[in-house]
């Protein structure tokens, strides 16, 4: 998602970066504190997993930081850097999940300016439920992702209905580049299982979805992958492919001038 956020505003629209968030300091670029960051384990089946869980309070994704662009005609674009359905990444006072804190604690206070909403949470629950050598995902594993994915939604229905809400589906990898180690994990097989429970929990209510896994597994778009999960740099075909459609999405919500 940050890929196409940089593609939206680097290729197709004239946007200048405004502000983007520091890995471990939530509380500057969204404005409410964070409760004690060591205070609370982790819940089982929530993230964060690796580099968050060994420095609590930062992200996971070092590449996934929330960024504001100013864009021509008054447009704002803004990508949230939400990297599990449900994590504890970011607790605050008034909100014990990542999700709730942003979703509910900032977005409402520039709710007016938000035409759209687009979202997608999968690869990084792939993890979520894995055995704790990495070479598959556990029977739990679904069942956590499934009830996640109902709580993110039900949190955004709380702040947007449903027609201003778009999921995209998690895109296919390349699974002969993807390390030997995450093979059992991160294969296309679960990431379709995973947009299966998604696109039902969508129908469920009432909000609209693209399938990006179908488009991504087109051979134009594969030979592009260099690390097995992203398809090239956010200047290539891929994602601004997925930004002109983002772009055809944003424009049809907008109000008619």
């Amino acid at each position: 998602m940050k890929r196409t956020a940089i593609a939206l505003a680097h290729n197709l629209l004239q946007c200048s970066k405004i502000r983007e968030q520091d890995r471990c300091d939530f509380a500057k670029y969204f404005g409410i504190q964070y409760e004690n960051r060591t205070a609370a384990q982790i819940p089982v089946g929530s993230g964060p997993l690796h580099y968050g869980k060994r420095n609590r309070g930062c992200q996971d994704c070092s590449s996934c930081a929330s960024t504001t662009w100013s864009c021509a005609d008054g447009l704002e674009l803004q990508y949230l850097g939400i990297e599990f359905a449900k994590d504890v990444i970011y607790r605050t006072e008034n909100f014990k999940t990542t999700q709730e804190s942003i979703i509910l604690g900032y977005i409402p206070r520039i709710l007016t300016r938000i035409s759209l909403c687009i979202f997608n949470t999968g690869l990084h629950d792939l993890a979520l439920g894995a055995s704790k050598r990495a070479k598959s995902i556990s029977s739990a594993s679904a069942q956590f992702y499934e009830n996640n994915l109902n709580f993110y939604t039900s949190v955004l229905l709380q702040t947007f209905s449903p027609d201003r809400l778009y999921w995209i589906a998690t895109t296919s990898v390349k699974e002969k580049k993807i390390p030997n180690k995450y093979k059992m994990i991160t294969n296309n097989r679960n990431i379709q299982l995973f947009n299966e429970i998604a696109t039902s929990i969508m129908d469920q209510n009432m909000i609209k979805i693209y399938d990006a896994f179908t488009l991504s597994q087109e051979d134009k778009y594969q030979f592009l992958s260099q690390d097995g999960v992203h398809l090239g740099a956010p200047e290539e075909l891929f994602y601004t492919t997925i930004g002109e459609i983002f772009l055809l999405l944003m424009k049809a919500s907008m109000p008619l001038k």
